[in-house]
């Protein structure tokens, strides 16, 4: 699927091997971020006490305004270029269409007047109270998800591809640069100086980066190495800190979705790339 898709024909244990280097990384960071957001407490507990800290206006209203913030946040660090004064609306995920947390809906090249949306689902009213509770991002979380989603990530690229001269560049789309770019943004704004020094604002752009990461190795285990569901939820809830709904549809989405591995594999071959360029360039400074 890799080398059909995204040329990429590395050997799936090499894969694994730089899918689990990048979780440690995360957890090793988390590690130092929790030292001093809640020092003698666990990594779980200390991501349970930011994530306890709920949007108190409900995601969407919050998400609409880390929008205003981020798109400031890009302009003002010159982070990357936008190219056209539109905005991303904000709403709740339709009931259809509520298996995972945020997506945007972004109109096709040849759709015209229409808006790009960016929704947010609610917790299934069927789970338990505490379930649902425990389902709405907190308020650092959801930053890294608008990021990601928005400003500078999918939003910001298509509105890049909007301006290619061909149909075909405006049409085509490689998953792993889209998905790849998109999660890149997320530590990227964190490295910009985004919310600088907030330690509780790192372990939201933590948290984000190891569901991808474990996103990553579930599509490996799961449908090359025998991974049952039950153990793939497992991990999103070990070593992703996930809530129960949201490990359990995590887990379920890598049944039908093995190429939701392409977020890490996107981010960790665009980080390559800036190292391969900033070395012989006098470093990130350039």
């Amino acid at each position: 699927m890799l080398k059909a898709t995204e040329g990429v024909n590395l050997p799936l244990n090499a894969l694994e091997k730089v899918g689990r280097a990048d979780l440690q990384r995360n957890l090793d960071a988390l590690k130092e971020a929790c030292k001093h957001y809640a020092p003698n407490a666990s990594l779980q507990s200390c991501v349970g006490k930011v994530e306890a800290q709920k949007p108190a206006n409900g995601t969407v209203a919050v998400a609409r305004q880390q929008l205003s913030t981020l798109k400031a946040f890009v302009a003002e660090q010159n982070l990357v270029s936008i190219p056209d004064p539109e905005g991303a609306n904000v709403a709740e995920s339709p009931p259809f269409n509520r298996w995972n947390l945020a997506y945007i809906d972004i109109p096709g090249p040849f759709e015209h007047g229409l808006p790009s949306t960016y929704y947010v689902a609610p917790p299934d009213p069927a789970w338990s109270p505490a379930e649902q509770a425990a389902y709405i991002p907190s308020k650092a979380d959801l930053l890294f998800v608008s990021a990601r989603e928005v400003w500078p990530g999918h939003f910001l690229q298509r509105l890049h591809a909007r301006h290619v001269g061909s149909k075909f560049g405006q049409l085509f789309r490689s998953n792993a640069f889209s998905e790849g770019w998109a999660h890149y943004t997320e530590e990227l704004m964190w490295e910009a100086g985004l919310n600088a020094g907030d330690t509780e604002s790192h372990i939201g752009q933590l948290v984000n980066a190891l569901l991808r990461n474990v996103r990553f190795l579930s599509a490996i285990g799961l449908h090359t190495q025998g991974m049952t569901v039950e153990a793939s939820e497992k991990m999103f809830r070990e070593l992703a800190f996930c809530d129960i709904g949201n490990a359990r549809q995590q887990a379920a989405r890598g049944t039908f979705d093995p190429a939701y591995l392409n977020y890490t594999l996107g981010k960790l071959m665009i980080r390559k790339l800036r190292e391969e360029w900033t070395v012989p360039h006098g470093g990130r400074a350039s």
